[in-house]
């Protein structure tokens, strides 16, 4: 009879793998964050050699590149390429704002993987972010007028009162403002204060001091010692600005 001849190889291993690379490819793409693996070229750079981009960061495409082409603007962060260099754990690094026209903020976690391969997650925290800049300025800055409010005056009184540095405060009672709210509304009276807020701002800019609304009809000027002409100056600049015709009806 014939006889055939030929070889068994067993493929469960291989098969067995490839379904893991599956799966472990299946989390990764439902993560919020897009994966990097980068292996490092000995010249100090990082060449990116995998990607998965689930929140669209755009670099799908960015397989052989440098991470420094591709982040130029993270890759400016000393903390981040460090931590790439001298890994022996996971590091954590940031926010950090992308220079993109969204002003994206992101967190990036850092890990060694084998054969000096390096992994990093990149998240995008831009709504937690934005969040916390609103909670902190709603917590030093007036919402109305923008100007800090009465904790930053304390504090920025309390620093020059430690310094020891001669300090002038010029505070400002707005006469007659009732009048406004009661005769033409809130709104307009609302309307009259972001004004003059605006302006003591700009005059505070301009004299290298700072202002604040205290609240109400009230701000506060904090001058660093200046001479008595000086102060008194100010002052009346204070005054003029606050005299300023205001249209509050548009």
């Amino acid at each position: 009879g014939r006889i055939v001849r030929g070889v068994s190889i067993d493929v469960s291993a291989s098969r067995t793998q490839e379904i893991e690379l599956q799966r472990h490819q299946q989390i990764v793409e439902r993560m919020a964050a897009t994966t990097l693996v980068l292996e490092a070229t000995g010249d100090g750079q990082h060449r990116i050699v995998h990607v998965v981009d689930p929140i669209r960061l755009g670099v799908a495409s960015s397989v052989g590149r440098t991470f420094s082409e591709v982040f130029p603007d993270l890759a400016a962060h000393t903390d981040l390429t460090d931590a790439m260099v001298t890994l022996t754990g996971v590091e954590r690094v940031g926010p950090l704002c992308l220079l993109d026209p969204n002003e994206r903020f992101v967190e990036l976690e850092v890990f060694p993987l084998s054969d000096d391969a390096v992994a990093v997650l990149i998240s995008d925290v831009t709504e937690r972010e934005l969040a916390e800049r609103t909670i902190r300025r709603q917590a030093y800055y007036d919402d109305l007028t923008g100007l800090p409010n009465r904790a930053t005056f304390m504090a920025m009184l309390g620093e020059q009162t430690q310094s020891l540095a001669p300090t002038a405060v010029l505070l400002i009672d707005l006469n007659r403002f009732k009048e406004v709210n009661d005769t033409l509304g809130h709104l307009s009276g609302d309307a009259f204060l972001r004004t003059l807020g605006q302006r003591l701002g700009a005059l505070a800019e301009r004299s290298a001091c700072s202002v604040a609304r205290l609240g109400g009809d009230e701000f506060a000027f904090v001058v660093p010692y200046r001479a008595g002409p000086q102060v008194a100056s100010l002052a009346q600049a204070v005054l003029d600005v606050c005299r300023e015709p205001v249209d509050v009806l548009g």
